[in-house]
């Protein structure tokens, strides 16, 4: 749910109307994200055993800094420091996707782990769509900041229910 907020329909609003930018700035914020979630990937993906151990850890690391970051980002007005918060949102985020992932890939049965995945992607994709009209209007009617403040209690709140159930997230 509180993945919309990245999207372009937020993001341009947010560029246009909190860091009064040109649209050149919606791609240089995309741009950081996504550099953020490939260089973690790569980094991640050279020390993946050694982080096997610890999935837990870093889907709760991961969903709590991406709440932070995402908040910080959302109130700020400074374009620099909006472009490192992407970065870092980006980072984050990639360490709490690959956590989630391997979880539940270790978790499933492998006959059963084709189904399980395809629910996943089914569940996420449907919450998406809705979240993202819903966002939309919260946009819309109380401003698009709101939606970066409300994307960040639902990420730092799922991550501290993630540490509170963390025995769960441990394979």
């Amino acid at each position: 749910m509180a993945n919309v907020v990245w999207i372009a329909a937020i993001l341009y609003v947010y560029v246009e109307e909190i860091l009064a930018k040109s649209e050149a700035w919606w791609g240089y914020i995309n741009s950081a994200f996504f550099a953020g979630l490939l260089l973690t990937g790569m980094g991640l993906y050279r020390i993946g055993q050694s982080v096997k151990n610890k999935l837990h850890g870093a889907i709760i690391f991961g969903t709590i800094f991406s709440g932070i970051f995402t908040f910080c980002f959302g109130l700020s007005s400074i374009p620099w420091l909006s472009l490192i918060l992407s970065f870092l949102t980006g980072a984050v985020v990639q360490v709490k996707l690959l956590g989630q992932q391997t979880v539940v890939q270790l978790k499933a049965s492998a006959s059963l782990l084709p189904k399980v995945m395809s629910a996943r992607e089914s569940i996420s994709t449907g919450v998406f769509g809705i979240s993202s009209l819903l966002m939309g209007l919260v946009a819309e009617h109380f401003g698009v900041q709101s939606v970066f403040v409300i994307a960040a209690v639902i990420q730092i709140s799922v991550g501290f229910w993630a540490w509170a159930n963390q025995k769960s997230l441990q394979i």
